[in-house]
């Protein structure tokens, strides 16, 4: 058997590093959709309630079918959003990247290492691809840092992924504007 030389070790560290910063960008985004799901939440809740109350001063008959389907379609999707559990997706994330980080400082030998490696990656969910362009397209647009995989080779922002991260961050704007204009539509077909 072949004793690992340090360049073993400096390319599981790379790895390391580029899975704690991908974990990191997944930390967020569970937070932003928490954050998305609570507000959107509260603002149903108050679109619903000033809705009910200027039918109450109105002249015109209330349409109770329609705040009746509101009102389930509300606590339904309350309860679906909090099924989704996207705070504690956000926690495990931040354990992993967390794990990981210790882990990248650590000086055990190639094997611990990895086996320490291999073990948070069963221990923790995965990142999704779009937490990896994220990390890509900040790291290169943002910070101007120069990334490389664990073998050396540069990576590159292609086009085609950061073009894939703005399609999928305009598809996120789009979603909360939706949501946003959903209850004055509705109000005005009321």
């Amino acid at each position: 058997m072949m004793k690992p030389n340090n360049s073993d070790i400096e390319k599981l560290r790379a790895k390391i590093w580029i899975t704690s910063k991908a974990r990191i960008c997944s930390e967020a985004r569970f937070r932003r959709y928490d954050l998305y799901s609570h507000l959107g939440t509260i603002y149903f809740s108050l679109c619903l309630i000033l809705a009910s109350i200027k039918m109450l001063g109105a002249d015109v008959e209330p349409r109770a079918d329609l705040f009746v389907i509101l009102s389930i379609s509300l606590l339904v999707l309350s309860v679906v959003l909090w099924g989704f559990r996207f705070s504690h997706s956000a926690d495990r994330h931040r354990e992993c990247y967390l794990r990981l980080q210790r882990l990248y400082s650590q000086s055990d030998a190639l094997d611990d290492l990895a086996a320490k490696y291999h073990d948070a990656l069963l221990a923790y969910p995965n990142h999704s691809s779009f937490d990896y362009r994220t990390f890509v397209v900040t790291e290169k647009f943002s910070k101007g840092s120069k990334l490389s995989d664990s073998e050396g080779t540069e990576i590159k922002a292609s086009f085609g992924l950061v073009a894939s991260y703005a399609f999928w961050m305009l598809i996120e704007i789009v979603v909360v504007l939706a949501v946003i204009s959903f209850p004055p539509l509705v109000y005005m077909f009321l």
